[in-house]
């Protein structure tokens, strides 16, 4: 995985560019489908555009392959309120 890429898929997440965020994680989820930070970061730029239930199978993929500290406690804070 590329690091660079994913920490310009978060700058782009911040800076509310959401569509170039995706893009940008999509692509590294075809190579690292199982990542749990693609996973993760993916599932909260789904959740930053309303689209919460694409948001899900995400948050579970990051869950399952080892998401931890911070990260695992937001991710199972979104996953939580989508399925409120």
């Amino acid at each position: 995985m590329s690091s660079n890429t994913l920490a310009k898929a978060i700058q782009l997440r911040e800076q509310k560019q959401y569509a170039q965020a995706e893009t940008l994680l999509r692509e590294l989820l075809t190579s690292n489908p199982t990542d749990p930070q693609v996973n993760y970061h993916l599932a909260w730029t789904c959740d930053a555009q309303g689209k919460e239930s694409d948001a899900v199978p995400f948050y579970k993929t990051a869950i399952t392959n080892g998401l931890s500290g911070e990260d695992l406690r937001r991710a199972l804070l979104g996953l939580l309120w989508v399925s409120w």
